[in-house]
């Protein structure tokens, strides 16, 4: 019982010890992302009810994570569109 204990300790911590790799970024101008959307088109918009969603995709086709130094919504507080950035509310993230 003892061995079976020591055996699979040593085998969760030489399970964990691959997945410690430091993460790399790209911060180059360079580097594209890819829009599922070229343009989003809203047909009738009221303006006492909510309209319709209409959702998009921006896609990293680089070999690395990006750094982003902003995203943000044209117009802020301003606009009449809202968006969500990793599922939470907001007109910018810097």
């Amino acid at each position: 019982m003892k061995n079976f204990m020591l055996t699979l300790l040593c085998s969760a911590l030489c399970s964990l010890l691959p997945s410690c790799q430091k993460e790399t970024f790209t911060s180059s101008p360079d580097a594209r992302l890819r829009i599922s959307a070229d343009s989003v088109l809203f047909d009738t918009v009221f303006t006492s009810t909510g309209s319709v969603t209409q959702s998009f995709k921006i896609v990293n086709e680089n070999e690395q994570r990006l750094s982003l130094s902003a995203i943000k919504l044209m117009g802020g507080t301003g606009s009449a569109f809202k968006i969500n950035i990793n599922g939470t509310a907001a007109t910018e993230l810097n």
